[in-house]
């Protein structure tokens, strides 16, 4: 992974933060805070939790 793909995916994880979300277990979300592979974009889960929280 090079730095600018890390900043990419680390500011995408704090901004689901900032969003409300919390750490989860699930690989292929931006939250998941078990796996540092590359994972920039929200995933189905990260936007049910962003539905959850603002509908």
């Amino acid at each position: 992974m090079s730095l600018p793909q890390l900043r990419q995916a680390v500011i995408a994880h704090e901004f689901g933060h900032a969003m409300g979300l919390k750490h989860n277990i699930n690989m292929f979300s931006i939250m998941c805070q078990l796996d540092r592979r590359l994972v920039i974009g929200p995933s189905a889960d990260d936007c049910n939790g962003i539905n959850y929280l603002y509908n």
